[in-house]
Order: structure tokens, then sequence, then C-alpha cells
């Protein structure tokens, strides 16, 4: 049976996601997307996967560095995610934005709802995108808010 792309699409936008960035660092330069899910694997040990797309600017640079942040963001953050999601916009993406480093040196953005630094432990080609296995080196709470959700293609709040 063949799958409509389109139709697919559809049907996986009816399940509502938090927004997230993943960034990473690699040979000093600084890059990131916006991905709408990422996995728990473990607690123990600490372990959650993200899927990325092969053709994305950021995935290289991950898979050279082995490392990246998950930067959760809040519903006063669409702004933010939107930025993220612009493959043309890679250039200036971070300029006024303010992040700090933890344990791996992956950018972790300032004001987010909470954070993931994490160590890739394995990747798995799949489709068109890599997964990427990760332990959770460090993680931290941010602002208290609403998350920023994705559904059916548009972003929404709890409120």
């Amino acid at each position: 049976m063949e799958i409509a792309r389109d139709a697919l699409r559809r049907v996986l936008g009816t399940y509502a996601t938090g927004v997230s960035i993943v960034m990473t660092k690699s040979r000093g330069m600084i890059h990131g997307l916006t991905v709408n899910s990422f996995t728990s694997v473990s607690l123990d040990p600490p372990l959650i996967l993200v899927c990325i797309d092969r053709m994305t600017a950021t995935y290289p640079l991950m898979k050279e560095s082995r490392i990246f942040s998950v930067n959760i963001l809040s519903n006063v953050q669409e702004s933010l995610s939107k930025l993220f999601s612009d493959p043309g916009n890679k250039s200036s993406m971070l300029q006024g934005l303010e992040y700090r480093e933890e344990v791996t040196g992956a950018p972790i953005l300032l004001g987010v709802l909470g954070f993931l630094d994490c160590s890739v432990e394995a990747t798995y080609q799949w489709g068109d995108h890599d997964i990427f296995l990760a332990k959770v080196e460090k993680f931290g709470l941010g602002t208290e808010a609403d998350p920023l959700l994705y559904y059916r293609g548009g972003y929404h709040s709890l409120r």
C-alpha cells in the first residue's frame, strides 16, 4: 500500500507535542533547529533520543560534535521556534540571543522552560533521518510558564 505523504502529515499533526530547539556546537560554529518532539528513553541511565533530518544544516555539526542540548520552549517563545525552523536564517540565528554552556559545551538558551545537555551514545540511520540516542549529562528547569504546543500545523498554548 502506498502512503500519501500529505495525508500522513495531517494524521501525525493530530498528536499535540511540545516544541523545543536542539542546538549543537562544532569547530566554533553554533547551530540549532526547531523540533516538535524528542523522547525520553530511560531514567537509569538517563537517555533521550531525537530524530534529525540529514538534509538540515544542523545535522553535519551534530554528527561531528556528538553533543547537543534540548531547549524546551514556553508559550511566549513562538518567534524563537520560527527563527530556528527557517532554513534560510542560519547565519544570523544567534544574534541577540543569550545562551550559556554547561557540561558538553552545547548552547543552552536562557529563558526556556527546561533544558537537557546531552552527549551522543549511538546514531542510527533510518529513512531520511538519523536517530540520535544520547545520555543526559545535565538538566535543569528554567522559567515558570506554560509550554509552547504544536498541533495540526500551528502553535497553541494551554490557555
